[in-house]
């Protein structure tokens, strides 16, 4: 009965561990350093001013990629998309991120993969962004996006996993009306590897397994 007990088991933690997903998460603070009205209505609505704080997680997958749609030949084995989500705070005004990736190499919004180096980055571009706190920057009109555009001092190539930024990035949050721009830091909050136990774990793991076994046949 133990036996069957310790089997079972086995099976249940294994593929749990094996299953867990390498999602890691930055974060960023910093403050609005450039605005100005695109389109003006004259109904009133401005962009956030200069000096408004913001805050934002970024969560992604940096090994669950692919290679980038369209990308030119001479970019080959360089560029490469994953998905990633966003929680962003302006000025105390929560939004969510609609649809969001991230790219190698992107220079959002007109290129995905960019050669025009230096720069070109890793860039996350997310469409849409919703709220449901008072607002006094509506964003509901066509095609608003926030595009965060990042340098890594290590890795140009991949997503890295703990940034080293290599200097400041930039922040544009942009919609048909205005646009506002900012610096973009980011550091690593939460990183979630994958749990699968190593080979020498494993082998410790089974053996100890069998010896248990081994002495229930024995009694």
């Amino acid at each position: 009965m133990l036996k069957t007990y310790l089997l079972v088991c086995v099976s249940l933690v294994l593929p749990t561990s094996a299953l867990a997903g390498p999602i890691v998460t930055w974060e960023a603070v910093g403050e609005i350093t450039r605005s100005f009205i695109r389109e003006d209505h004259g109904d009133g609505r401005v962009p956030p001013p200069v000096g408004t704080p913001y805050s934002l997680t970024l969560t992604f997958d940096p090994h669950n990629t692919w290679p980038t749609s369209g990308a030119p030949s001479s970019m080959a084995g360089r560029c490469f998309t994953t998905s990633a989500s966003a929680q962003f705070n302006l000025g105390g005004v929560a939004f969510t991120s609609g649809s969001g990736f991230a790219f190698t190499h992107g220079l959002m919004p007109g290129s995905a993969c960019s050669s025009f180096a230096p720069h070109e980055g890793t860039d996350f571009f997310f469409l849409g962004l919703t709220t449901t706190d008072p607002n006094p920057w509506p964003m509901e009109d066509a095609y608003p996006f926030l595009d965060l555009l990042y340098h890594d001092r290590l890795i140009q190539d991949a997503f890295p996993s703990v940034p080293t930024p290599a200097g400041l990035g930039s922040l544009n949050l942009h919609n048909q009306r205005w646009e506002a721009n900012g610096t973009f830091f980011p550091r690593l909050v939460v990183e979630q590897p994958a749990s699968v136990p190593e080979p020498g774990t494993l082998t410790l793991f089974g053996l100890g397994l069998a010896a248990v076994v081994r002495r229930l046949r024995r009694a």
